[in-house]
């Protein structure tokens, strides 16, 4: 079976959705209802959940989205595990404290989609870096002995 980003979803413990709940682009999305009103039967209607717990074993709830990624949560899982999960394959990531939790996901959605040939190295885009400030230097001259382009630097500047 060939593997599509489209069927890729995150799982993780019922904590850290706390941090993910903190990206801007996260959204609220609870899931489908599991049980049948009707006949109180588990009925799977997600396919994420479904596909899970017939290849894992292991029953996951939806808790949102980030963009069109599905976030689902698994209360065994460990508090630092992140799951990057697609049809059969889930690979397990230790999540690292030194960067925020957004940056640490795509990071680790880019080496699951190089590792298993969705996409090339050569077509990731990289963050746009922040353009440097000019750093404003106050002159070692009194105000009177400025000219008055400095002058009106040294107004503009004073407080940075």
């Amino acid at each position: 079976m060939k593997l599509l980003i489209k069927n890729t979803y995150i799982v993780c413990n019922t904590i850290l959705i706390q941090k993910i709940q903190k990206i801007p682009y996260f959204k609220l999305d609870l899931g489908m209802a599991f049980l049948d009103k009707n006949t109180n039967k588990l009925q799977l209607k997600d396919i994420n959940m479904a596909t899970h717990v017939s290849f894992h074993g292991r029953f996951i709830v939806k808790c949102g989205d980030i963009g069109s990624l599905p976030i689902y949560t698994d209360s065994l899982l460990h508090i630092n595990t992140i799951n990057i999960c697609n049809n059969e394959y889930i690979k397990s990531y230790t999540i690292d404290n030194n960067i925020d939790i957004y940056t640490f996901i795509n990071k680790i959605l880019n080496s699951f989609f190089i590792e298993h040939n969705m996409i090339d190295k050569e077509n990731i885009t990289k963050p746009k870096e922040k353009e440097k400030k000019e750093e404003y230097i106050i002159p070692n001259k009194k105000l009177s002995d400025m000219t008055e382009e400095e002058r009106v630097l040294y107004a503009r500047n004073r407080f940075n």
